[in-house]
């Protein structure tokens, strides 16, 4: 900005305008550029916020009970790569194994499985809360940060203590059976933010 301030005086500092039109032209091609750039940044900034909103997905019920309906060979089309244990695995709550999972980038979701089996079918869908607050709704309402708004929200009282990974390890769930699927909330601590969400079928 300087510089084009600079270059603006020298320009016209060879023609015959007054020192005083020569300090006012500047001032205006500077107002003219400056709210150039404010215009475009307003224009990106609203266009970055709307590929944002357009890339955020809801997965319904159905398409739900649909992906944990599918077999491990339809699933690998879906998400296209190969189910194996070498490429992706995952531990889940009260159980010491890890097992292999597919990951579908549409909706950020991992989808778990028992075993590599051609015809095998998935336990559970699991995703974070930072993608589940954007893409996940339980009869059409958005989900809350915490147990506290789980229960007020779904009408459930129950927070369980459990384990991850050995029986060290303690977390907290909170479960949440709507529409035959069962959502299970997992946080690290009792009165914490939750961070993990796994849904089955019931």
């Amino acid at each position: 900005m300087k510089i084009l301030f600079y270059v603006i005086l020298i320009i016209l500092s060879n023609s015959n305008f007054s020192e005083m039109d020569i300090m006012q032209e500047s001032i205006e091609m500077l107002k003219n550029n400056i709210s150039m750039i404010t215009s475009i940044s307003k224009h990106s900034s609203e266009l970055v916020s709307e590929d944002v909103e357009n890339e955020i997905e809801v997965i319904d019920t159905n398409e739900i009970m649909q992906i944990l309906n599918m077999t491990k060979v339809e699933l690998e089309e879906l998400c296209g790569e190969k189910l194996s244990k070498d490429k992706g695995t995952v531990s889940i709550i009260e159980s010491s194994m890890l097992f292999p999972m597919l990951y579908y980038d549409r909706y950020n979701i991992s989808i778990i499985f028992r075993n590599d089996n051609e015809n095998t079918k998935p336990i559970m869908i699991s995703i974070e809360k930072k993608s589940a607050l954007s893409s996940i709704e339980i009869s059409g309402k958005k989900l809350g940060n915490t147990f506290d708004d789980l229960k007020n929200d779904f009408n459930v009282c129950n927070v369980e203590k459990t384990w991850r990974m050995n029986k060290d390890i303690k977390v907290y769930k909170l479960l949440v059976d709507i529409d035959n699927l069962k959502y299970t909330f997992i946080s690290n601590g009792e009165k914490e933010d939750w961070d993990i969400l796994n849904i089955q079928l019931e």
